[in-house]
């Protein structure tokens, strides 16, 4: 197959034509859209938002080709299987798994819209060409950066060398000057090996505060508590395999919407047990398309109250139980677990209290009963006694939780209410029995990957600071008030909590949408323009780069030399499957991997290069494969994956030692993609804690009791040692914090209630530039019926958004399907801030957000209030309908 030239990649997609994307506008406007060419807006008026129209009307089905399996590097946790028709090195069309036939036993790993349009997001008009230098910036810091011009400024087009040597030049002088931890790292270090696993550890390490955006409360010391965090997800291997699932009486899913956020296999499992006839419950503040698809009967219960309704659940369980006494199971919650109630203390328990006492009212008075909970939530008290019969003892229940519940400041121990909720019923540690958050890989299908990756040579010859994963790294503003403690120079110490002074001198922007996902967009903005030096490397024009000082063009997992170690090895996998994607083009325009930005960053700082990198990414990969294994009928031993002749490893130019496995080499790199099926009665089942469960005393767990610890000092006391604004209890209830989100939301100034579902049209931040998404999935805000009637707003009116912190443009969804006072913002939008007005104009909901460090470290965007109005000029253009364009000052 031939490699891609530039100059054909321009002919045949017209990018030359429509240049790059979304860059900076006027001074009046921090947007990303009022400067496109006529070339560009012609384009993107006929190709549905981007110029790869092109690609399709010069494309003959004659055309000799092939289907080539690559990465769909979306971060949805779908898993799914692209295959891209590759001609003379371009992707003429996309088509996801037809390699066997779908069934139980072999699903196929079906891709979502998101993964269809992939191939616009890689090549689309946004596509970073070569290095660029914001036109005002130069190294020094102080007013040599002109730091209020960044989203402002123009661009300029400078060499790598050019750019190479200005970065290095900034960063050893921030470093000598400041120290290592003056870099925050904009970017999610497990995914890259390049910069935040080897060249920032060698330099000394770096701060991070991407902070937890998706697990909530759940990674607040899940260790201590007895939640299993082996995957680094915490409590995702706490839940059973698929086939268990399959034997339970009922399946609750608490805040889950995997038919928009993962929408690959993991809806597909729910699926297959719905049509078991397996009935569902869904408990949310809104009757999602997975609830919908399941039948399943709704619960509404309001954004932040979720741990209220936990506790009237195990109150009104325990007066079930009291007047029939079948429905706990007190030899299995006093034999696995510790802190329910006086009697069953753990010994170094400081708090007369537990959880029984708590929701009795022994400690305030107030029985935490159905009509207490009602009132909170929006439920009614008939449904949560309902709820509290059905999870008792005498159902086999599997109670799945999203992350997304434990989002808030009053969910700082919810964890610990729903781990006591699930041990009073033994609904855990057995076949249709199992309890946890479902997240990505992990979702509805637990277990070991019965197909692992290679193990990879890594760097030698050069000693990395040993205090954390990735080398010496501060945790200092990963707390809740990041964005703004780094505008305004100061914020939490990494280790006591306590307030101290800590400069921030750089931000590195990597993977992931730092300034988009993070909550208080605008103090964001603030933030990255107190910064002496701003760097970002990426494949498209993304938020980060607007506000950056220099932007590197990086590749895409579709071109030779891109980085792959951690991406591939932490994403490309179900249970069931591992994907071996390829890439087939090189790296496009002057576009270079990370590997290797990072490789010539690291010789002009100084650093050995050839020490910290020493294997050639090509063999690394081919490592990846060759040593992969396989689970073998028993369920016990791995074997090797691949077979492979000495012969045929030298005719690929690599090295390694020939071996028989149970698939060809070259087989598996054209279906790019190894499936174990299952079938009832195999030897594959995952039961979660099924060791512990069985065996107490000879498997305990990993906590201070050896059991669950449903009353856990440790927990509580590294919480409280953090400088929260609340104490942490040591149990599961409701953490009281009147903060000041409350106190606006009291005064009526801001009625309603903020929740931020999923949504088909971009997972997390990646893909709202795509223009085919755009079109397919406009920008909603979901309002109730009741709430827009009171507001006199139809579906399809353009609204404002507003908080105390913000105010955003989205387009009214008024639906029947959600409680009254809450409101619906999917979340991912890309912020286009124009200041003059003081509004963004492409709805990013966390320009509306903000997070207080109150009752967790962890980020609490569903503590947000607002108001919704319909916009005084409804023929505004919205983002959506503007075509995506180059920066200021490029042609």
């Amino acid at each position: 197959m031939k490699s891609i030239s530039r100059r054909s990649f321009v002919g045949a997609s017209a990018l030359a034509a429509a240049a790059m994307t979304a860059g900076c506008a006027p001074e009046s406007s921090v947007t990303a859209s009022d400067t496109a060419s006529e070339t560009a807006a012609s384009a993107e008026a006929e190709g549905a938002g981007s110029t790869n129209w092109r690609i399709d009307a010069e494309f003959d089905d004659a055309q000799a080709g092939e289907w080539v399996p690559v990465s769909c590097w979306t971060s949805c946790g779908g898993r799914c299987l692209l295959k891209a028709y590759v001609v003379d090195g371009m992707p003429m069309r996309i088509k996801t798994d037809d390699i066997e036939e779908d069934s139980f036993d072999n699903f196929q790993n079906r891709a979502c819209p998101r993964g269809r349009a992939q191939r616009m997001h890689a090549f689309g008009a946004d596509r970073i060409k070569y290095p660029m230098k914001r036109k005002n910036w130069q190294p020094g810091g102080g007013e040599n950066a002109h730091g209020e011009l960044r989203g402002k400024d123009e661009w300029e087009r400078i060499s790598w060398d050019e750019a190479f040597d200005l970065c290095a030049t900034e960063i050893k002088r921030i470093v000598d000057e400041y120290g290592p931890m003056a870099i925050n790292y904009a970017g999610i270090p497990f995914y890259n090996c390049a910069v935040a696993q080897t060249l920032l550890p060698a330099l000394g390490g770096y701060t991070w505060n991407l902070g937890f955006t998706s697990y909530g409360s759940w990674t607040s010391e899940p260790d201590a508590i007895g939640i299993d965090n082996t995957a680094g997800e915490p409590g995702t291997m706490g839940t059973n395999d698929r086939l268990s699932m399959l034997q339970s009486d009922l399946i609750v899913l608490h805040g889950n919407n995997p038919v928009h956020a993962a929408a690959g296999s993991p809806a597909l499992h729910l699926m297959r047990a719905h049509e078991a006839g397996i009935p569902f419950v869904f408990i949310g503040p809104d009757y999602n398309p997975t609830a919908a698809m399941l039948e399943a009967r709704w619960i509404p219960v309001r954004p932040t109250t979720d741990a209220a309704f936990l506790s009237a659940v195990i109150y009104e369980l325990l007066q079930a139980d009291g007047e029939s006494g079948d429905l706990i199971d007190w030899d299995f919650l006093y034999s696995h677990t510790v802190g329910f109630d006086d009697d069953h203390m753990p010994d170094d328990a400081k708090l007369k209290e537990n959880v029984r006492g708590y929701v009795e009212g022994a400690y305030d008075d107030t029985p935490k009963t159905a009509e207490w909970a009602a009132d909170i939530c929006g439920c009614s008290a008939d449904d949560i006694r309902w709820y509290a019969e059905q999870v008792g003892r005498q159902n086999k229940v599997s109670m799945y939780y999203a992350y997304s519940i434990a989002r808030n400041s009053a969910a700082a121990t919810l964890p610990q209410l729903a781990l006591t909720l699930a041990c009073m019923g033994a609904h855990v540690g057995a076949d249709g029995q199992q309890f946890g958050p479902t997240y990505h890989f992990f979702a509805h299908n637990c277990g070991p990957n019965l197909v692992q990756p290679g193990e990879m040579r890594a760097g030698e010859g050069v000693e990395l600071p040993q205090n954390s994963p990735f080398g010496a790294f501060d945790t200092g503003y990963r707390a809740a008030s990041s964005w703004k403690a780094m505008a305004e120079g100061h914020g939490p110490d990494g280790q006591t909590g306590k307030d101290v002074t800590k400069e921030m001198r750089m931000i590195w922007c990597e993977s992931g949408g730092y300034l988009t996902s993070q909550p208080d967009v605008n103090n964001g903005i603030k933030a990255f323009r107190k910064m002496d030096f701003v760097l970002t490397q990426a494949f498209n024009f993304k938020p980060e780069a607007q506000f950056s000082d220099i932007v590197l063009p990086a590749s895409t997992p579709w071109e030779y030399g891109y980085d792959q170690l951690a991406f591939q090895q932490y994403k490309q996998f179900n249970r069931e499957s591992f994907f071996f994607p390829k890439a087939f083009s090189e790296p496009l325009f002057e576009s270079k991997p990370d590997v290797e930005i990072a490789k010539e960053l690291a010789k002009r700082l100084g650093l050995d290069a050839e020490a910290l990198w020493p294997y050639p990414e090509e063999q690394r990969q081919f490592e990846r494969i060759l040593n992969a294994t396989v689970c073998d009928e028993d369920g016990v031993t791995y074997k090797p994956l691949v077979s492979i002749t000495q012969e045929r490893i030298e005719e690929l130019g690599f090295e390694g030692e020939a071996h028989e496995g149970v698939i060809d080499y070259d087989e598996l790199r054209e279906r790019g993609v190894y499936h174990v099926a299952r079938k009832e009665g195999d030897n594959y089942g995952y039961i979660a804690y099924k060791d512990f469960v069985d065996d107490p005393e000879g498997h305990p767990l990993k906590t201070a009791s050896g059991k669950w610890e449903l009353y856990c000092q440790t927990a509580a006391d590294a919480e409280n040692g953090k400088g929260l604004m609340v104490e942490i209890k040591p149990y599961g209830c409701l953490t009281e914090f009147g903060g000041y989100f409350d106190e606006k939301r009291a005064s009526g100034e801001f009625p309603l209630m903020v929740y931020e579902p999923h949504y088909l049209r971009r997972a997390h931040t990646t893909h709202d530039n795509v223009g085919w998404l755009r079109q397919a999935f406009k920008n909603p805000v979901y309002l109730s019926a009741a709430d827009a009637a009171e507001r006199g707003i139809e579906s399809g009116d353009i609204v404002e958004v507003e908080s105390p912190t913000g105010k955003i443009l989205r387009i009214a969804s008024v639906v029947e399907t959600l409680m009254p006072g809450c409101v619906g913002l999917p979340h991912g939008s890309w912020p286009e801030v124009n200041e003059e007005k003081g509004v963004d104009e492409n709805g990013c909901e966390n320009s509306v957000t903000v997070n207080y460090q109150a009752a967790g470290w962890y980020n609490s965007y569903h503590d947000t209030v607002v108001e919704v109005r319909k916009h005084d000029d409804q023929s505004v253009p919205m983002a959506d309908e503007r075509p995506l364009v180059a920066p200021a000052g490029i042609e």
